[in-house]
């Protein structure tokens, strides 16, 4: 009998562990499709001019997705045009140490691409 309650012990923290993860892992696909919606919104409303909004959209996706270089060079970018050059240069700053981070990690066409956004991070770091 001790033996069939340890194994059915094991079977429900198996049980729920499972779930744990499985709740983890549905929560970043949905995460990851707020992010992309985050920065869908963000590109449209910097292309109609509402730079606040923009940038409160680029802001969510740095506080969800540290790791979007994107979302660093394009508040930067955001700063740098309504010439607030302090913040844009920390900005982009921290967009060029993502972008050398992501070109060491890919390869192929994915490091060219990290290669040529880091490029043109480093033209607008020059320009301030």
């Amino acid at each position: 009998m001790g033996s069939w309650t340890f194994g059915r012990r094991a079977l429900v923290v198996a049980s729920f562990i499972l779930g744990l993860a499985t709740m983890w892992m549905a929560a970043r696909v949905h995460d990851q499709q707020e992010i992309d919606a985050m920065i869908t919104a963000g590109v449209q409303a910097r292309r109609d001019g509402d730079l606040a909004a923009a940038l409160m959209y680029y802001n969510f996706v740095v506080i969800r997705a540290p790791t979007m270089c994107s979302a660093y060079k394009a508040l930067g970018e955001i700063f740098l045009q309504i010439s607030r050059n302090a913040e844009a240069r920390t900005l982009l700053e921290r967009a060029l140490r993502c972008l050398e981070d992501r070109v060491q990690e890919r390869q192929g066409d994915d490091r060219g691409r990290a290669d040529a956004e880091k490029q043109l991070v480093e033209k607008l770091l020059s320009k301030i």
